[in-house]
């Protein structure tokens, strides 16, 4: 999402391989056995969505380091923590048809909320993976249950889940009802009393 972008490119981090401004910037890696001719077809492809207005802009990797440094815009997640005041980080899974208009209301519900500086939006599309980092200005727990609340109780109508790749731990068990069933979360517990049932193999958490 484009204020994402502008904050990971931002002075001193790293340099914008496409001028900011925009709504969306996509990166898309692919893996083919020549190359060369690889290169050709992604190009082509690009010209193509150029031509038929589905793109803006484009810019293709030339070199290892042009991959390395698209990459870092990516995952140099550090750069948006810095950023905030309190960092609050979710990681969430709902089907992709769903995404565009879950983030463009999901985002401004977190906005009106006074203690709620920005919010940064990212992910895997592919994969129906979408990241939210919430700069908040306070760490009470009201205000960390109210951004919760807007985040996650939408994605059980939407057939999404509250954890796409980090998994429950602790903070997340209080809602873990927005992506599974009663019964599911008894047949969890039923398995971790049966295989600890003492209860020392990673306490609190959810395995």
């Amino acid at each position: 999402w484009g204020n994402t972008y502008e904050c990971m490119t931002a002075p001193e981090s790293v340099n914008q391989p496409i001028p900011a401004g925009n709504k969306f910037y996509v990166l898309l890696e692919s893996l083919g056995s020549n190359q060369a001719s690889d290169q050709n077809q992604l190009e082509s492809l690009l010209e193509t969505a150029l031509e038929k207005d589905m793109i803006l802009d484009a810019v293709p990797a030339q070199t290892a380091s042009d991959l390395v440094w698209f990459w870092r815009i990516r995952e140099d997640v550090h750069v948006i923590k810095s950023a905030c005041v309190h960092d609050h980080h979710f990681d969430i899974s709902l089907p992709i048809s769903t995404i565009g208009e879950y983030v463009d209301q999901t985002i401004p519900k977190l906005q009106e909320l006074p203690f709620v500086n920005a919010v940064y939006t990212f992910g895997h599309v592919a994969d129906g993976n979408i990241h939210f980092i919430v700069d908040r200005s306070t760490s009470d727990t009201q205000s960390i249950k109210a951004i919760n609340d807007i985040v996650y109780q939408p994605l059980k109508n939407l057939n999404g889940s509250i954890s796409a790749e980090h998994g429950i731990g602790v903070h997340k068990k209080d809602y873990l009802k927005f992506s599974r069933s009663e019964s599911e979360i008894n047949l969890m517990q039923q398995m971790k009393k049966t295989l600890d049932p003492k209860g020392i193999l990673n306490p609190r958490n959810i395995f």
